[in-house]
């Protein structure tokens, strides 16, 4: 499936059946904490990392034991996890919003300084 980079994602297996009406409904959800994955944008970027991975994870969750491959620009393949996959993408998205704030924050200061240079000349 396509998804974006830059975006959490949560998922959780359900085993389904066709009923007699042709319809898929669930008969068995997958137990535990829903599972994790998160792209960020600067292993594209900064990495030159290709905008692929291949999570190999099973209907009953083991997360020491499931892995996240992610693909070099020649193929290589990069073994990771989910929590590290999450841990830098909200270092990454914090660092972001920081600097989003900061921005704001200076034009900001800009428009007060200039409105208070109009009342002293009024």
């Amino acid at each position: 499936i396509t998804l974006f980079a830059d975006e959490a994602y949560e998922y959780k297996y359900c085993v389904c059946e066709v009923n007699e009406h042709g319809q898929r409904v669930p008969v068995e959800w997958q137990v535990g904490h829903n599972h994790g994955f998160a792209f960020d944008s600067n292993l594209i970027v900064n990495q030159n990392m290709k905008a692929k991975a291949q999570i190999r994870d099973k209907f009953l969750a083991d997360p020491a034991h499931t892995p996240i491959i992610l693909f070099g620009p020649n193929g290589e393949k990069f073994e990771t996890g989910s929590t590290a996959l999450l841990h830098n993408f909200s270092n990454h998205i914090a660092e972001s919003g920081f600097e989003n704030l900061r921005t704001s924050l200076e034009r900001l200061n800009a428009i007060l300084a200039k409105s208070q240079r109009k009342n002293l000349e009024a």
